[in-house]
């Protein structure tokens, strides 16, 4: 089991600067799987997390059932030996791509490279991937919950629009008179407003917070508007932290992406800064510094 490389894992609320830390690490040498979506989240992971986060009746957006998951020793133990079995099998192909399945280069027996995942779902579910990888390294993004609530709602607003239009079109079709409808309308109500959004950031950022405490020396805080103002820096000691070597200059061209001034846009938004003056008062975001 020596040589088994313990995974990396990036997570942090939606919407605060995970997939662009992910993205970077990835073009520095971190492997963030093979089949990733349009947030370079692995699916595979994305699915077992869901799916961990559903065993309790919980979501993404309502994670905080998943202590009734914790609090029943026998379900998590036969979790874990699913798991694992899957880890093992077939399935993981979809993460690792075939070329490293066939080599052998599996999560549970050994890889030859930095590797792990990008989910903001493992902020909640860390503890059951402890129990996997208890020496798995874990980096937290956290960002003013005001902007990230804001991203939200303009996310789930897209959605409802396209939904909307969509059910327009399957309703002058009569295609509800033969098929019921399959999905939401949109991912989450809760984000359609910006409390809602602000109030899943503080389950979420207090969460990670406490198991980074738990977990240290391997994990690490980064602040989002810390890292725009010094990308170089601040992935310079990420890669440190991962143990991932990168010449002075692959670093200064992949920071070169980095827009500073996104740190605090926000404030130029009426709605938003009347908002922020609203919430800026509230323990988690003064103890964040915001």
């Amino acid at each position: 089991m020596s040589n088994i490389v313990s995974p990396i894992i990036i997570t942090g609320m939606h919407r605060s600067g995970t997939t662009m830390v992910a993205n970077m690490l990835r073009q520095l040498g971190l492997f963030i799987g093979n089949d990733l979506e349009e947030n370079s989240e692995s699916k595979f992971f994305i699915n077992h997390n869901n799916w961990l986060l559903l065993q309790s009746g919980g979501s993404w957006d309502n994670p905080k059932p998943i202590q009734w998951f914790y609090d029943n020793n026998e379900v998590v133990s036969l979790t874990e030996d699913y798991i694992r079995e899957r880890m093992g099998g077939i399935p993981v192909i979809n993460y690792l791509g075939l070329r490293r399945f066939a080599l052998g280069q599996k999560p549970l027996s050994g890889l030859n490279q930095a590797w792990g995942w990008k989910d903001p779902r493992t902020s909640f579910t860390l503890p059951f991937w402890l129990r996997i990888f208890p020496n798995a390294r874990v980096i937290h993004i956290y960002r003013n919950g005001v902007p990230v609530a804001a991203s939200l709602r303009s996310r789930e607003a897209r959605h409802l629009y396209r939904a909307e239009l969509k059910h327009k079109t399957r309703k002058a079709m009569g295609v509800y008179r033969l098929i019921s409808k399959q999905n939401r309308f949109v991912s989450s109500i809760r984000c359609l407003s910006l409390e809602g959004g602000f109030a899943l950031w503080e389950e979420y950022v207090s969460q990670a917070i406490a198991m980074v405490e738990k977990t240290a020396p391997n994990s690490i805080d980064i602040k989002y508007e810390d890292f725009l103002d010094d990308p170089v820096d601040h992935l310079t000691k990420i890669l440190g932290f991962c143990g991932i070597e990168s010449t002075i200059e692959q670093i200064k061209s992949v920071a070169s992406e980095v827009n500073p001034s996104r740190a605090n846009a926000f404030e130029s938004d009426d709605e938003l800064a009347n908002f922020y003056s609203t919430v800026r008062a509230r323990p988690l975001m003064r103890q964040l510094g915001y």
